[in-house]
């Protein structure tokens, strides 16, 4: 079974992360998605990257005139035609297979509605952010890790 992942980028002020992001969206084996890009700049810094891109991979490309990371993950939103939805952060680059790891996951998982991972900074193999969850876990609103 093969359900359609939606990506939602936000950027502002990035340009060869965004590049680094897309090129690792390349080398994906999974080929079912689409990558949503909410652009909150104004003066066009990434709009040759998307527009070379798009000949590869589905890009849909919303330029905002706003700032903000929520309201344009929300803006992001009326867009998104996946059955998962995904964030990445616009400075982030996606590991080999980890698109057809989330597909595997949420077949063999259809009762789970929530899939989290952590940051690894490539350079050291460590996690780089925030508190790292090493096990499977039930979260809800009262209990969110750990």
């Amino acid at each position: 079974m093969s359900l359609k992942i939606s990506l939602v980028l936000c950027t502002v002020g990035r340009k060869k992360e965004v590049e680094r992001f897309i090129k690792s969206l390349l080398v994906q084996t999974y080929k079912n998605y689409e990558l949503i890009i909410i652009d909150q700049n104004r003066n066009g810094l990434i709009d040759s990257i998307v527009d070379f891109y798009k000949r590869y991979i589905n890009i849909i490309h919303v330029k905002v005139d706003f700032k903000g990371l929520s309201k344009a993950r929300n803006k992001g939103m009326d867009y998104v035609k996946g059955d998962i939805v995904a964030f990445p952060d616009d400075d982030c680059e996606y590991p080999f297979r980890i698109l057809e790891r989330v597909n595997e996951f949420f077949v063999k998982h259809s009762d789970v509605g929530v899939l989290s991972g952590m940051a690894i900074d490539k350079t050291t193999g460590k996690v780089s952010a925030g508190k790292a969850i090493l096990k499977a876990q039930y979260m809800s609103a009262f209990k969110l890790a750990g």
